[in-house]
């Protein structure tokens, strides 16, 4: 009697944390990432690097690619509190300064998000190996825009 007590347990707390849906997390304030894309044939690639500062309401662009058999480099740095961009050129030593009109808009989750997948980062064969990724998906009309979040 005591065995199916606590194989009922066991089975009543499996399902319970089974049961547990993804929850929308806050975005950091400060954060460092890296994207990439290319088409099939090859033609057209890019991979930008940047650095996000909530807290500072500034962002940093790096990005490289490939476009109509022409190379691309492209160094931004977005003052959002001073309304203004820097378009920066290492190679020529330049440095560009223009106004910025737009407002910055955090990094977030939007309100009417759902959940599109969940991916493991790494390992996923021992405690602590991997990262569980969300992937969301929402409509952000304060800035015209819809898309995906992770």
């Amino acid at each position: 009697m005591k065995t199916l007590l606590a194989l009922c347990s066991v089975l009543l707390l499996t399902g319970r944390c089974s049961a547990q849906t993804p929850q929308k997390c806050q975005t950091p304030r400060l954060l460092s990432g890296s994207m990439s894309l290319s088409t099939q044939d090859g033609q057209v690639w890019a991979v930008a690097k940047y650095i996000y500062d909530a807290l500072g309401q500034r962002i940093r662009l790096w990005e490289t690619g490939h476009v109509q058999n022409k190379s691309l480099y492209v160094d931004l740095l977005f003052l959002f509190k001073k309304g203004v961009v820097y378009t920066i050129d290492d190679r020529n030593q330049t440095c560009q300064k223009n106004p910025l009109s737009d407002q910055f808009h955090p990094f977030h989750i939007p309100h009417n998000a759902s959940l599109q997948s969940q991916v493991i980062l790494g390992g996923s064969s021992s405690r602590k190996e991997g990262l569980l990724v969300n992937t969301w998906k929402g409509d952000v009309p304060e800035i015209g825009g819809a898309g995906g979040t992770s």
